[in-house]
């Protein structure tokens, strides 16, 4: 293990990657929830209010866990 080099270079670039990739889901998962939340206050509208509850904390729970796994 002792001789084992690495690449600073390739490592920074390796870990700029990630994290833009993390940015890039974090905002696409942002445009989700904006998304979510009209197809929620609609079905509320529609007196469909027990259901699209269900769905948002379900959907919201699954996307802070997907985020959470990113950073």
């Amino acid at each position: 293990m002792s001789n084992l080099k690495f690449d600073e270079n390739y490592i920074n670039e390796v870990v700029k990657f990630n994290s833009e990739c993390a940015a890039e889901l974090e905002d696409i998962f942002t445009e989700y929830q904006k998304i979510l939340d009209e197809v929620i206050r609609s079905a509320i509208k529609e007196g469909k209010t027990a259901n699209s509850l269900k769905l948002y904390k379900s959907c919201t729970r699954k996307m802070n866990g997907q985020i959470d796994s990113l950073t």
